[in-house]
C-alpha cells in the first residue's frame, strides 16, 4: 500500500526528534558546579579556584588517569543521597597537590571532601607518579563524609595504598566505611605517613568518627604505618586490621611518635597480623571506659606502648595468644619511656602468649579494683626489667 507524502514526513520528523533526544541524553552533564555543566569530573575540579566549590556528580564515572586536585583548591564532590554515584578508578588513584614552602614556613594546602559517594579504586600509582603510592595526599585535609571507599591493588604493586605527605590529615565521618587491601610490595602499608620534609612539626591527625570504620588487610609492612600522626577513634567507630606484616617486620599499626585514642563506645581490633613485630605499637595510648582494644593471635607482640598509656575503668583490653608478648611497656632510644596505668574497673587480659604475658621495661601501675588476668603464658606472667 502506498504511503502518503504527509505520512512519510510525519514518520521522518518523529525519527529526527528521537535521534535528537538520544543525542541530548548522551551529552548530559557528568558534573555541575552551580549551573555550570561539565562533561567530565576533572574539568569540574579544574574550574575551582581557592574559594570553596561544591561539585555535584550527576553520573557514575570510570577513570583510568585518576584525579588531580590542585594546590590551594577547596573542593567538595557530592554524589547524591537517594542514588549515590560511583567513582571508579583503575590504574591510578588521587593526587592532591598542596605544597609547603620550607623557607617561608608556609603552606598552600588543599581541601578535598567526598560526600555520599562510592569510590571503587584498583590502583598502584597516582597521576603525579611520585611517593610510591596509589593515592598521594599532599598538604591536604581529606574528608570522607558518608562514603564507601573500597580500594585494592590488583597485583600487589610496589607501593602503599595511601601516603599522607607533609601537612595532611584524614577524616572519616558520618558512617564512612573505608576498606584497603592487598598492598604487598616491600615496606608497603595500607596507609603510610612519615616525617619526610616535615621534621619538628606538629603531629597530623587521622580521625575515625560518628559510626565510621577503617578496615585494612593483607599489606606488607603495617596496615597503618603513620608517623608523626595521632589516631583518634570515637563515637561508635572502629579500626580493624588483620593479615598485615611480613615475617621479618611489621604488623597491624605502627604509630611510633603518635597517640592512639579510643573513646565513646569505639574499638580497635588488630588480630592475626603476620608481621614479626606487633599488632600495635604506639607512643601514647588512651582507652576510655566505654571502649575496647583487642590485639590477639598476632605473630609478634599484642601491644607495645612507648609513652603514657591510660586504660580507664570500664575499658576492655584483650592481648591473648600472641606469638611473643601480650603487652610490652616499651622503653628505648632515649625517646620511648612506657608508663602504663590500668585504672580501677578496667579489664585487661594477657593470656596464652608464647613469651611473657606482660614485659615491663619502665613503669606499669595497676590500681586496686582493676581486673588483670595473666594466665597460661609460656614464659613469665609479668616480667619487670
Amino acid at each position: 500500500m502506498k504511503k502518503s507524502w504527509k505520512s512519510f514526513m510525519t514518520v521522518t520528523a518523529a525519527a529526527v526528534a528521537m535521534t535528537a533526544a538520544m543525542a541530548f541524553s548522551s551529552l548530559a552533564a557528568v558534573a555541575k558546579v552551580g549551573t555550570n555543566e561539565f562533561n567530565n569530573l576533572q574539568d569540574a575540579i579544574n574550574s575551582a579556584g581557592e574559594s570553596p566549590v561544591v561539585i555535584d556528580l550527576e553520573e557514575n564515572v570510570s577513570l583510568t588517569d585518576g584525579l588531580v586536585i590542585g594546590a590551594g583548591k577547596n573542593v567538595t564532590i557530592q554524589c547524591g543521597t537517594s542514588d549515590p554515584k560511583t567513582i571508579k578508578m583503575e590504574g591510578k588513584g588521587i593526587h592532591t597537590e598542596g605544597t609547603y614552602d620550607a623557607t617561608a614556613k608556609s603552606w598552600n594546602t588543599s581541601r578535598l571532601t567526598f560526600k555520599n559517594c562510592v569510590l571503587d579504586i584498583t590502583a598502584n600509582d597516582n597521576p603525579g607518579g611520585s611517593g610510591g603510592t596509589a593515592n598521594l595526599i599532599s598538604n591536604t585535609d581529606l574528608t570522607l563524609d558518608h562514603v564507601t571507599w573500597i580500594q585494592n591493588s590488583a597485583d600487589g604493586g610496589s607501593g602503599s595504598g595511601m601516603y599522607l605527605y607533609q601537612e595532611s590529615n584524614l577524616y572519616l565521618v558520618n558512617g564512612t566505611v573505608m576498606t584497603i587491601s592487598g598492598y604487598k610490595g616491600s615496606r608497603a602499608s595500607g596507609i603510610f605517613a612519615d616525617n619526610s620534609e616535615y621534621e619538628d612539626m606538629p603531629n597530623r591527625n587521622i580521625k575515625i568518627s560518628d559510626h565510621s570504620s577503617l578496615n585494612i588487610t593483607d599489606c606488607d609492612w603495617h596496615g597503618m604505618t603513620v608517623n608523626p600522626v595521632d589516631v583518634t577513634v570515637e563515637k561508635y567507630s572502629h579500626i580493624d586490621i588483620t593479615g598485615c606484616g611480613n615475617p621479618n617486620y611489621g604488623g597491624g599499626i605502627g604509630c611510633y611518635y603518635g597517640k592512639l585514642s579510643v573513646t565513646d563506645h569505639s574499638d580497635v581490633t588488630t588480630n592475626q597480623n603476620i608481621g614479626s613485630a606487633w599488632g600495635i605499637f604506639v607512643k601514647e595510648l588512651f582507652v576510655d571506659g566505654t571502649s575496647k582494644l583487642i590485639s590477639c593471635r598476632n605473630t609478634g607482640n599484642g601491644l607495645d606502648v612507648g609513652g603514657k598509656g591510660t586504660i580507664e575503668g570500664g575499658a576492655e583490653i584483650s592481648l591473648d595468644g600472641n606469638g611473643k608478648r601480650g603487652l610490652q611497656v616499651y622503653s628505648g632510644s632515649d625517646y620511648w619511656y612506657g608508663d602504663v596505668e590500668v585504672k580501677a574497673g578496667a579489664i585487661v587480659s594477657a593470656c596464652e602468649n608464647r613469651s611473657n604475658g606482660i614485659l615491663n621495661t619502665y613503669k606499669l601501675f595497676v590500681e586496686n579494683g582493676a581486673t588483670l588476668k595473666v594466665e597460661e603464658n609460656h614464659d613469665r606472667g609479668i616480667r619487670n626489667v
